[in-house]
């Protein structure tokens, strides 16, 4: 197992200092193990994937004119 060593900021490390019962390590490694798993999962996702930006900008327009009627043209 590798070791990484963070730096926080002192507020944090106050505020952490008040919690002795809380093991910051096993926090930190539940923490990256979630999120290096999430971003695995998404990663996987985005590979498969065929939507292009311009296929996004598109989506996005559609989605704020449909908004748009809803919410501004009953006025």
């Amino acid at each position: 197992m590798k070791d990484v060593c963070i730096t926080v900021p002192e507020s944090i490390a106050d505020r952490m200092a008040k919690h002795k019962l809380v093991d910051w390590n096993e926090t930190l490694h539940r923490e990256l193990t979630f999120i290096t798993s999430e971003r695995a999962i998404v990663e996987s996702i985005l590979e498969k994937s065929t939507l292009t930006a311009e296929d996004a900008c598109e989506i996005d327009k559609e989605v704020k004119k449909g908004l748009f009627k809803r919410y501004y043209e009953k006025s």
